[in-house]
């Protein structure tokens, strides 16, 4: 893991939605992380309170699993029912 060593332990799950989830006055950009990861994106605009509401609708695992990926030796490849296993 090159990016994310302090935030928590490998592997870490990349959830890529559409923009039609969030609130229309919600905008994302492209922002390095301090560490330099460069695929980074922040969401302006959006509470904690509100991310939450939103992943619980649609961030369930079972239902997306085709919309997560997992960093693999620094590139993203879909996550499998194996790796889920595997936590």
């Amino acid at each position: 893991m090159v990016y994310y060593k302090s935030v928590d332990e490998s592997p870490h799950i990349i959830w890529i939605f559409t923009r039609d989830i969030l609130p229309d006055d919600c905008k994302i950009s492209q922002k390095d992380s301090d560490t330099g990861d460069k695929c980074h994106y922040v969401i302006v605009n959006l509470s904690d309170n509100k991310a939450k509401k939103i992943f619980n609708k649609y961030g369930n695992i079972s239902d997306n699993l085709d919309t997560l990926y997992i960093c693999n030796n620094r590139q993203p490849r879909r996550l499998r029912k194996s790796d889920i296993d595997n936590f």
